[in-house]
């Protein structure tokens, strides 16, 4: 199993470079507080550091899922919270995984 580390600054995606920023408080359009969350305006998620380090990994793989989602045009699945988790989760686990 992989170990975890510290989440990358950025990564690139479908061609696209995508910032990742982690601070302690990270809030949605509502103004809550939230896990993570991807600004697809600025190509940049945001990851709470409140949060242990393998769920900052997790949300990592949630917010990766909603940029692949957004720039493969998938726009109803992006919407679609329940899948872009399981999604996301089956992704984590497989990073997990490989040696």
């Amino acid at each position: 199993m992989v170990s975890l580390g510290t989440l990358p600054k950025q990564c690139e995606v479908l061609g696209n470079t995508i910032t990742i920023v982690a601070k302690r408080i990270v809030m949605d359009d509502n103004g809550l507080s939230v896990n993570g969350t991807y600004e697809a305006e600025k190509n940049a998620i945001e990851i709470s550091t409140a949060q242990p380090v393998e769920k900052q990994w997790q949300t990592l793989f949630h917010e990766l899922y909603h940029v692949i989602l957004n720039y493969s045009g998938q726009s109803e699945l992006d919407k679609d919270e329940t899948h872009v988790e399981l999604a996301a989760q089956i992704g984590f686990q497989i990073a997990r995984t490989l040696a």
